[in-house]
């Protein structure tokens, strides 16, 4: 089997990029570390440096540093930038590595983060060496550009992210494939919403009739907020972070739940929204609050 030389070149180096992801991945680099994460920032700049890219840290005071890496045609008036999005947060807490350290097993790579997204990003860095390397001529600016913060909403970075594809010809986003090898070519809306609770305290054996239990509210809120499920049309309704309580034999005054939703349309978008903010009390003694929205339409 005969290959072009971009080809050629990329399986040559696979031994060199299965030990830059290797690298990557033992840089942890959770969404809410930004020390962790200004660490990875720093290596990931002189990564892209050293594949011929002009780098800079975009410091963030709240999350962790972005980087952007340009690549410049031969020609300056070659038009539009191609961008390349990358992120390189992760969901795995600090300490993930040492029950998940990276392995190798057969043709499969494991370790914290390596799908989403840091496989991709090492996959970004080497066609654009191999650009470099074959003397391969860019058509336009590429810029590459490694948000820290996208697993939590993007909140320092899609100011940042819309700016530059507002002015971009294209954005390559390089978000993995699912699990069936297909390229992703749209993502649902993403909805946030905390609900609160506020109950009355009292010892929940010599008074528990003068308490009003916000986890029990809590408990027939979640039954509600599940019935707004729809999986025919994709709309998805997570509670996935509960609190709730100060001790085992005190009525629970307080409970939080953290809400996650995804849909496909403007239509559920308003639908689960007007639904959760509209959420009444099972017991009239309880209190709710309410705040939240779609973050990403």
């Amino acid at each position: 089997m005969k290959y072009s030389a971009l080809t050629s070149y990329l399986y040559s180096k696979q031994p060199e990029m299965l030990d830059s992801l290797e690298s990557l991945v033992n840089q942890e680099s959770p969404s809410t570390q930004k020390d962790l994460l200004d660490r990875l920032a720093k290596q990931l700049k002189a990564r892209f440096q050293e594949s011929g890219a002009k780098c800079v840290l975009l410091e963030s005071t709240t999350h962790g540093n972005h980087v952007q890496a340009s690549y410049l045609p031969s020609s300056p008036s070659a038009g539009r930038s191609g961008l390349v999005l990358c992120h390189y947060d992760t969901v795995w807490p600090p300490g993930s590595l040492s029950s998940h350290p990276f392995r190798v097993e057969g043709q499969r790579a494991w370790g914290p983060g390596i799908f989403d997204m840091k496989a991709s990003i090492v996959m970004a860095e080497y066609a654009m060496r191999a650009i470099q390397a074959l003397d391969l001529h860019l058509t336009r600016p590429i810029v590459v550009l490694l948000t820290s913060d996208e697993e939590i909403g993007s909140p320092s970075s899609r100011a940042l992210i819309e700016h530059m594809a507002s002015e971009a010809e294209y954005v390559l986003v390089m978000e993995p494939p699912s699990k069936d090898g297909a390229l992703k070519t749209a993502r649902k809306g993403i909805g946030k919403f905390v609900v609160e609770i506020n109950g009355r305290a009292a010892h929940a054996g010599t008074q528990p009739e003068q308490g009003v239990s916000a986890t029990h509210e809590l408990a027939y809120q979640i039954l509600n907020l599940n019935q707004l499920n729809d999986p025919e049309l994709g709309t998805t309704v997570n509670v996935g972070v509960v609190r709730g309580g100060t001790r085992r034999n005190v009525v629970a005054a307080k409970a939080v739940a953290e809400v996650d939703v995804r849909a496909w349309t403007p239509e559920e978008a308003e639908r689960i929204t007007q639904a959760v903010l509209n959420l009444k009390p099972h017991s009239s003694k309880a209190k709710l609050r309410i705040q939240g929205g779609f973050v990403r339409p």
